[in-house]
């Protein structure tokens, strides 16, 4: 292969990946217009996913900026990388492969109405996945654990957005109502107990001291006096 970084296993890794998660058209995500070929992502994110360090991610994005295969828009939140030449790595209809019943005057580009709404269908289905500190959000604001929504971004960020069930996740909010708000995560509240004060206790042991009193008193005026 010509491309300097075949040999280089983490760029070649992380590069496929970005590759492959980048939008496949353009949408919109927080305020944000995400192009086709761009995606939201962090450095956090990308060592969870691909089981490599922070240090590693990094070196291996400034290779791929540094030879002009990506670019990098950072905000303090995240970052959104665009691939350069995205439509070059994606694979297109061979023109020339006609069914025999075209007719011959289809304009070569003109792609086929099924085809169409099959894009628009997977379209309908991209997904983006959420950061940390949005799952954390989410989690507390619906009165679940944030320990709770570390342990669920965790476990979905490191199999790549996958469940249990081999799934992939296409929205997030709804995977994790279903699996991880139960109330056995949700925040134990302070229970709040009454309790008496020293002036209530003082008075009742003065009321049992009076009761006393008029028990020895009635038990004095029962007793029969003793002949000699």
């Amino acid at each position: 292969m010509d491309w300097e970084w075949y040999s280089d296993t983490n760029v070649v890794r992380l590069f496929l990946h970005l590759i492959l998660d980048a939008n496949h058209a353009t949408g919109n995500w927080h305020g944000h217009v995400i192009n086709r070929g761009q995606l939201i992502t962090g450095r956090l994110q990308l060592a969870q996913i691909l089981g490599m360090s922070e240090q590693e991610i990094r070196t291996a994005l400034n290779k791929l900026k540094k030879t002009g295969e990506i670019t990098i828009k950072i905000t303090n939140k995240f970052s959104i990388i665009t691939i350069s030449n995205y439509d070059k790595y994606q694979f297109k209809n061979n023109e020339t492969n006609q069914q025999p019943n075209q007719q011959p005057n289809q304009q070569p580009n003109q792609s086929p109405t099924t085809n169409d709404k099959n894009n628009k269908d997977k379209n309908k289905k991209e997904f983006i996945p959420p950061l940390l500190e949005e799952v954390k959000k989410y989690f507390s604001e619906n009165g679940y654990s944030i320990s709770i929504a570390e342990d669920a971004f965790n476990r979905y960020a490191k199999n790549g957005w996958v469940d249990s069930h081999g799934n992939k996740v296409v929205n997030w909010k709804q995977k994790i109502q279903n699996v991880w708000f139960k109330n056995e995560n949700k925040i134990q509240q302070q229970v709040i107990t009454t309790t008496i004060t020293a002036s209530d206790s003082v008075k009742r042991n003065e009321e049992l001291l009076e009761e006393a009193k008029k028990m020895y008193r009635q038990e004095l005026s029962n007793e029969k006096p003793i002949k000699n």
